[in-house]
């Protein structure tokens, strides 16, 4: 394998060793979603190294400083896989994946994960990747649609893309990286830097628990100001003052409701 395909790969094997770092999977969005490199500032808790290298063999040993973890996240890896519609996929995993796939379909091969053997036997498959692997994941784990949501802005701008960072109700403990769609929209949402703003565009959901997963920015609505005071007022103003003249509001909407 060309030096460059297998420094990609084991970068990505990698990345599925550091799916439960919450820091790494924010870290990952913004890579994944964006382009831009961004390196954790600690070394990663698990790490990996080849071994025996053998000139001309397409097997390549890796041990790793946890090897039964490492074993546990091929083999649960390989699971999601075979069952994508039922996993969660942190965002490591996917960019993984979307880094063996084009390898393998850029190779004409598969790229299979498996258990330490003995001499020249091979251990049991935990995980194959295939070089459609991504695409038939990405199909079947996801869901997309336009949708509005309110968010609190938290990052704005990018290097290489155009993003901005949501934290939303619903997944307070991970930011959301979405793309914006125009430049001046990114300069826009700047001015909201740390407010709540209902963002509206085109979403993607994980369908095993329908999380928010990414969503491209076509528009936002900047956040209301005023009293509710005087939003009630002007309310019955524009009509709400005629309960005044109902003897009985219950009985009336129950009525209605009958």
């Amino acid at each position: 394998m060309p030096m460059r395909r297998l420094t990609r790969a084991l970068e990505a094997v990698q990345r599925l060793m550091e799916q439960g770092d919450e820091t790494a999977d924010d870290l990952g969005d913004l890579a994944f979603l964006t382009g831009e490199e961004v390196a954790p500032e600690n070394e990663p808790a698990v790490s990996l190294r080849l071994i025996d290298v053998k000139s001309s063999s397409a097997a390549y040993q890796v041990a790793s400083s946890d090897p039964t973890y490492a074993i546990e996240t091929l083999a649960r890896t390989g699971k999601a896989i075979g069952a994508p519609q039922e996993a969660e996929w942190p965002s490591q995993v996917l960019s993984s994946l979307r880094d063996l796939s084009d390898i393998a379909k850029a190779m004409s091969c598969q790229i299979e994960f498996r258990r330490p053997g003995c001499g020249r036997q091979h251990g049991p498959v935990l995980a194959v990747v295939e070089g459609d692997t991504y695409r038939q994941v990405s199909g079947s784990a996801f869901a997309s649609g336009p949708t509005s949501i309110l968010g609190r802005v938290e990052r704005v701008g990018g290097a290489t893309a155009m993003h901005c960072g949501l934290r939303v109700s619903s997944q307070p403990r991970k930011m959301v990286i979405c793309r914006v769609s125009t430049p001046d929209l990114v300069r826009a949402l700047g001015n909201y830097l740390y407010q709540d703003v209902v963002v509206s565009g085109m979403a993607t959901w994980v369908r095993h628990d329908w999380r928010l997963r990414n969503l491209v920015i076509h528009d936002f609505e900047p956040p209301k100001t005023g009293s509710i005071m005087t939003a009630l007022k002007q309310i019955h103003a524009a009509g709400g003052s005629a309960w005044d003249e109902v003897d009985d509001p219950g009985a009336e909407i129950a009525e209605m409701r009958g």
